[in-house]
């Protein structure tokens, strides 16, 4: 994953829960675990950040969980869910057999997205069951994140995917003038 992707996944992020400072933060954490598939990173990481915001999970937690499901997907998966109860007996089966017929990493990624998933379902229902206060409250602290963020975006540097896409819809606004007659569209 290179620079520019991780620091489009932590403004994405950064949109969705908290701000772009911690999705930074957490994304490193996530991908310095080396336990993660690239593909897996912005999704677990917002997970991750969701379960420290709404349930009090610390992200270092949710990276060892899930740095122990990486190594040892079958054993960390029956010692999680004797903590958590999140597997389903299918599942389970589904990790053992990719486990015993050598395909640990495809056994790995399945035990991760399993608990991951658990895990965002007990978090949506939490949030869904908060008091007006609570709602009241994140609303106006994430609006105070956002506009803290969009603060400090000032003066950082473009990722090679922003440039791209700017370039994009430059070129898209000069064939709509173009089409026009050469007048610009008012709208």
């Amino acid at each position: 994953t290179s620079v520019g992707q991780m620091s489009d996944m932590a403004r994405a992020i950064g949109q969705v829960i908290g701000t772009q400072g911690k999705a930074s933060e957490a994304l490193t954490e996530m991908a310095g675990s080396g336990a993660v598939a690239a593909g897996n990173l912005q999704r677990f990481t917002e997970v991750a950040l969701g379960l420290d915001k709404y349930v009090g999970i610390p992200v270092a937690n949710t990276v060892a969980e899930l740095t122990k499901l990486g190594k040892a997907p079958l054993q960390a998966s029956v010692e999680l869910n004797e903590k958590y109860h999140h597997l389903t007996a299918s599942v389970y089966e589904q990790i053992k057999a990719l486990q015993d017929q050598g395909r640990t990493e495809e056994a790995a990624v399945l035990a991760q997205q399993a608990y991951v998933n658990a895990f965002e379902a007990r978090k949506n229902l939490l949030v869904a069951n908060l008091g007006i206060i609570e709602r009241a409250w994140n609303a106006v602290s994430g609006a105070a994140k956002s506009g803290w963020d969009a603060i400090l975006n000032i003066g950082r540097a473009a990722t090679t995917e922003q440039q791209l896409d700017e370039v994009g819809k430059k070129i898209e606004a000069l064939r709509k003038t173009q089409a026009n007659g050469g007048f610009a569209s008012t709208g």
